[in-house]
């Protein structure tokens, strides 16, 4: 089968039955909102857009105004082909913080080559042990009210049957050290693989590439045949490309602030 490879990483369109999630799907908008006790702009996004340049700053007042009647901060994805191609410059204008720039990467499974760590344990989480430190691990930056919503968050989505989003935690001599998602796309045999991260004092070990070897062997059992994933062009793009992640494009990804989704 033949597959258009930037049509990877369209949103799959299957609703997650295990969290409440809005989604407005039109030929010129796809945003989705899904409530946050933790009120991260990586809990609503905007997918997909296209206007004229005309158009253009109208639907900039739509979007904003529909996350400011839900009083939430967001995430706005801006591929390389999008329209107008000046969506970005606009963004800026109006106050949205270009929080990264992507390659929209993919590979064919088996990945080969990856460095991998030994002596690192990678888990599923599944328990409350595991749970709890995932949270610590993905934010350690948070406090504790923050980390404890979240918690509560997470183990009741986790608890669900038939979840859509997958979890794993690395472990170093017994330490929790880095972690990962994943979900997977039915539509093209394909996982999307997302946010890992690694602790400051645990970076530079192999956590990112052993975990990307995880995800990708359990994809790999289940009959998938293309693992994708954004991919930061200033940290694990030039890792991946190294092995077997060839680019089908870019993206940049702007953020709109917490402190102004109340106020605009």
């Amino acid at each position: 089968m033949n597959v258009d490879l930037r049509r990877l990483f369209d949103r799959d369109p299957r609703p997650d039955p295990c969290e409440p999630t809005e989604v407005v799907h039109r030929d010129d908008l796809v945003l989705w909102h899904r409530p946050s006790a933790t009120r991260s702009p990586w809990a609503s996004g905007v997918l997909h857009y296209r206007w004229t340049e005309a158009s253009a700053d109208r639907g900039i007042d739509e979007v904003l105004s529909y996350f400011a009647a839900r009083d939430t901060s967001f995430t706005w994805h801006v591929p390389d082909d999008g329209q107008p191609s000046d969506l970005g410059a606009r963004l800026r204008a109006r106050g949205f913080i270009l929080e990264a720039q992507t390659d929209m990467l993919v590979a064919d499974l088996p990945i080969v080559g990856l460095r991998i760590n030994p002596a690192i344990d990678v888990v599923d989480v599944t328990d409350e042990r595991t749970l709890r430190d995932s949270v610590l691990v993905q934010h350690p930056d948070w406090d504790d009210e923050r980390r404890d919503r979240l918690l509560r968050e997470r183990r009741a989505y986790l608890g669900c049957a038939g979840h859509l989003r997958h979890f794993a935690l690395a472990y170093l001599d017994g330490r929790p050290i880095a972690s990962a998602r994943w979900r997977f796309s039915t539509p093209f045999r394909a996982i999307g693989l997302s946010g890992a991260e690694t602790l400051p004092a645990y970076q530079n070990r192999g956590a990112y590439s052993t975990l990307v070897d995880y995800r990708a062997r359990i994809a790999l059992a289940r009959g998938c045949q293309y693992a994708t994933i954004l991919a930061d062009v200033r940290t694990s793009a030039p890792i991946l490309r190294k092995r077997g992640f060839a680019s089908v494009g870019t993206a940049e990804i702007y953020v709109w602030p917490e402190t102004r989704s109340s106020s605009s």
